[in-house]
């Protein structure tokens, strides 16, 4: 056996693939062989050490460590050295040792201003145009950026990049993809000494998967049959009843959904990074941040991995989705489908604001908070939501968006979104008060859709509709979504200035002794369905208190600020301060002359000497006078500042607006989950009607479950629960979710099924 560095490898000896492997973490593994042992990171062997000296595996531990491939406490138990040892090798190693263990040079990370969306932006020009000139790939890069970065700064990494890409630009598939060079194997021997020796062919480092349609079940992995061998024994997960969502997902087809986003698969493929986030969001983690405690080896079942992505994947493919900027017609496309399967009634609208505050330094448009009652940074949220409380889309504005701005945008949408099932009169939208506006109102009756809000009445209309006798008022019962209420309902017709008269429906609540009156322009609904309109919008009101259970609703995945495009006029502020200043001279004028007549008057009755008196006289004529002159050169400058200038001169600094392609992104994903949510309330209505089934189906949903693959079958088992309520509720919704025969969404499509493991008496 050779013990020397300058001995030869004896190749017949190296561990092959049939050879036993143990695992440091999910990137790097030892295969060992008899004489020799492997080290791979992520299959691709980098390093060759005998196991039996103990000197080449504390020079193998320090290199991992040193590398960050490894931690200390992987390496120690992995390759059985002491911790102190290894303490000392990595004071001794040096940094080009280090990386020398890299299968592939990282590149330089550049200055800080060259961020990986101006990196994304300027590859795309380089990808779609390849003879496009310097100038057309830095305005590329600057678009939309305060700091701007010069020609030379860009042209420099220009030339990094186009290194990168492979000949012909266009063909590349991804931005920044580096080419697979095959690195020598290490020999680590007592006095660190390597020797090159002929090493397998590498795989890329980044690993391009194929298409969904294009994967054919030969075409399997080593990491493919680590993960089907590991099904087939059975994986216990704690969040295996998020599986239940997959027949919602069959039904909205997440796959084709996803496919508008456009994004190339790097490492993790974009339809699973996709689904993880959309099951972060139907399993309730607030954040992103909040992964950081999963189970990583157990979520991963739930998109077809041994392990879920971190939350440095995350946030990358994050900040990928907002490179694209591809958000609006992904949100776009799920409304689309969610109308087209018929989990939407789009012909009645609920349309309501949150607001989202701010809390940062830069200098973002300002809006109300109703929670705070003042004005903040911020973004306001609008959602539409139907008549049952499940949302359909989403728009993310400026936080001084009012909501009577933004329902024209959304109803421009809705006709996108709904093509030739458009119609005059079919669309009803249903306010509050922060919908009140004439002129809005106005735009609706043009554009032939039905409204219908609170009104905003004047003292005197108020308190005519308080006189208005009991008489006139009728006791009707109005069918919510899962209960009946009785209102007293009377409907007349009130006078709106610059609009007319409107049609109007009193709401009478005698038990807090109070009149509220709504009005709609629709004239041939009955009375107690506008009644139940107005009444149904409490049903977006819940939905928005669910998203702020767990806190996604005001959740901002990262901030990426860009200057806007306009810049506002606001009132000059040097106007207000030469108007104060104005006030102020003013005041001290009107003293010095009422003491000029009272020094007048003592004079008069001899209690003051004429010296006195001309010395006094004379400093006040002086002093109204230099106060005069003050007064009118104040004039003449209010009368040429200009009455309104920019934000920006104001602030300081230009106005920003915050990306929202992120935000978009994951709250179109809680809208899909919120929609399989409702889906399965209403299976569970079906057999347990009257009652509200959302905690059951949170504890079916959180209550873990065994994933066995069974043949081609996957077979979902929940656990038993101790309720005979419970258990029966989840047998009756597993059969029904198996009927549907759903498949899941990785490369194997396996049949599912759903089962729950017996009781115990």
């Amino acid at each position: 056996m050779p013990t020397s560095s300058t001995s030869p490898v004896p190749t017949r000896t190296l561990p092959t693939e049939s050879a036993p492997v143990s695992l440091l973490n999910a990137a790097v593994t030892i295969r060992h062989a008899t004489h020799w042992s492997l080290i791979e990171l992520r299959q691709e062997a980098i390093m060759v050490y005998q196991p039996e000296v103990k000197a080449q595996r504390i020079q193998v531990a320090a290199q991992l460590v040193g590398a960050g491939l490894v931690s200390s406490t992987q390496a120690c138990s992995g390759l059985q050295v002491e911790y102190a040892s290894l303490q000392a090798a990595l004071h001794a190693i040096g940094p080009e040792l280090r990386q020398a263990v890299l299968p592939l040079r990282p590149g330089p990370r550049g200055p800080w201003k060259l961020t990986a969306v101006r990196q994304q932006r300027g590859a795309a020009v380089l990808r779609d145009h390849p003879q496009a000139t310097l100038g057309e790939v830095t305005a590329a890069v600057n678009r939309g950026r305060s700091a701007p970065l010069s020609r030379r700064h860009v042209q420099r990494w220009r030339q990094a990049e186009q290194k990168r890409l492979p000949p012909g630009g266009a063909s590349c598939p991804a931005v920044g993809l580096a080419a697979s060079v095959p690195a020598p194997l290490r020999v680590v021997t007592a006095d660190d000494a390597a020797l090159e020796v002929t090493a397998p062919p590498t795989t890329p480092a980044i690993e391009l998967t194929c298409p969904l349609e294009t994967v054919v079940q030969g075409a399997l992995t080593r990491a493919d049959q680590r993960y089907l061998e590991q099904l087939r024994h059975g994986v216990e997960t704690v969040y295996g009843g998020g599986l239940l969502a997959l027949p919602f997902l069959n039904a909205v087809n997440f796959p084709r959904l996803v496919r508008t986003l456009r994004l190339p698969d790097l490492g993790y493929t974009v339809l699973q990074m996709a689904l993880a986030f959309f099951f972060l969001s139907w399993l309730g983690f607030p954040t992103v941040e909040a992964t950081r405690w999963m189970f990583y080896t157990a979520f991963g079942v739930l998109l077809g991995r041994r392990r879920g992505p971190g939350m440095k994947t995350l946030r990358a493919f994050l900040k990928r989705v907002q490179a694209v900027e591809r958000a609006a017609a992904f949100t776009i496309a799920v409304a689309r489908q969610l109308i087209s399967i018929g989990r939407v009634d789009w012909q009645i609208l609920f349309l309501d604001g949150h607001f989202i505050p701010y809390f940062g330094q830069h200098a973002i448009r300002h809006g109300y908070f109703t929670v705070r009652r003042l004005a903040m940074k911020g973004q306001q949220a609008f959602y539409a939501n139907d008549r049952r409380g499940r949302p359909l889309l989403m728009l993310l504005q400026p936080g001084s968006a009012k909501l009577y701005a933004v329902i024209p945008e959304m109803i421009g949408l809705l006709k996108r979104i709904v093509g030739s099932r458009w119609g005059r009169w079919a669309l009803t939208v249903v306010f509050d008060r922060g919908g009140w506006c004439i002129e809005f109102l106005q735009k609706l009756d043009q554009a032939q859709v039905y409204w219908v809000t609170w009104l905003e009445l004047t003292r005197a209309a108020q308190d005519w509709v308080a006189q208005l006798p009991d008489a006139m008022f009728e006791l009707h019962t109005l069918q919510l979504n899962t209960t009946e209420t009785k209102v007293w309902l009377a409907e007349v017709g009130v006078y709106i200035p610059s609009h007319g008269f409107c049609r109007a429906v009193v709401i009478d609540d005698r038990d807090h002794h109070r009149r509220m009156v709504l009005g709609s322009n629709d004239h041939e609904r009955p009375l107690t369905d506008l009644a139940q309109l107005i009444l149904l919008r409490w049903g977006q009101e819940n939905f928005f208190k669910r998203r702020n259970i767990n806190g996604t609703l005001d959740h901002m995945p990262g901030y990426d600020f860009e200057v806007t495009p306009d810049d506002p006029l606001v009132a000059n502020p040097q106007l207000e301060t030469l108007r104060k200043e104005k006030r102020h001279l003013q005041a001290r004028l009107e003293r010095l002359q009422g003491q000029l007549g009272a020094n007048l008057l003592e004079r008069k009755r001899d209690t003051i000497e004429l010296a006195q008196y001309k010395a006094q006289h004379d400093q006040l004529i002086q002093d109204i006078a230099t106060l005069e002159h003050q007064v009118e050169a104040l004039k003449l400058q209010l009368q040429v500042l200009p009455k309104q200038v920019p934000i920006s001169q104001v602030l300081g600094q230009p106005l920003e607006q915050a990306n929202s392609e992120r935000k978009t992104f994951l709250d179109t994903l809680a809208i899909l989950a919120d929609q399989a949510e409702s889906s399965l309330l209403e299976r569970l209505a079906q057999v347990d009607p009257g009652r509200d089934h959302r905690i059951v189906l949170h504890t079916i949903l959180h209550h873990g479950a065994v994933v066995q693959l069974i043949g081609s079958t996957l077979q979902v088992r929940l656990k038993p629960f101790d309720s005979p309520r419970l258990q029966r509720l989840a047998e009756t919704l597993c059969v029904t979710l198996t009927a549907q025969k759903a498949h899941t969404l990785d490369k194997f499509r396996f049949l599912v099924v759903y089962q729950v493991m017996p009781g115990t008496l």
